[in-house]
């Protein structure tokens, strides 16, 4: 959670439900429950599924979700399970002697870092697809606010597209 780890995320699901398909469909059941309807989850950490068909070709399939549907699902994880921000806040940290730097620079001590707004999670992603996308979570005067940016063009634009939003809302 605090450096990209696609390979973890297979892993855990092979962990907890026996395999990936096992775990798909749990992921799809929990949207249906939470009312999620702009979801379609084809890989278990987010990346994008690469099949070759008959001729060779290769065919991408994209995970696709809306940003409102993001938020709620970040919102449960804060509600839910709010230890999870104890790592989502690490701005870095050694795993078997190798530094690792989370890549949510709003993070303290990260170079888009501003102390008026004290980011404390939660997760940043990228695919050709969908660009570079932001979901970010403040507490603030005991106010928490969820934002969530899709489809910025790089680093940089999803983080001061974040910052805009953060303004506008506790402003």
């Amino acid at each position: 959670m605090i450096k990209s780890a696609n390979n973890a995320a297979r892993m855990l699901a092979i962990a907890v439900s026996g395999n990936e398909t096992n775990f798909l469909n749990q992921m799809r059941q929990q949207a249906n429950k939470w009312k999620l309807h702009n979801v379609k989850f084809v890989t278990v950490d987010g990346l994008p599924e690469k099949k070759k068909n008959f001729l060779g070709m290769t065919t991408t399939i994209e995970n696709k979700m809306s940003a409102n549907d993001m938020a709620i699902i970040a919102r449960k994880l804060v509600t839910d399970y709010p230890e999870v921000l104890n790592t989502t806040k690490v701005a870095k940290t050694y795993f078997r002697n190798t530094l690792m730097t989370n890549s949510n620079k709003m993070l303290n001590g990260l170079s888009d870092y501003d102390p008026n707004y004290p980011v404390d999670g939660l997760k940043t992603g990228t695919t050709d697809g969908a660009g570079s996308c932001f979901t970010c979570t403040v507490d603030k005067n005991n106010k928490r606010v969820i934002t969530v940016i899709l489809g910025a063009q790089n680093d940089n634009e999803r983080f001061s597209e974040t910052k805009k939003l953060l303004n506008y809302s506790f402003n």
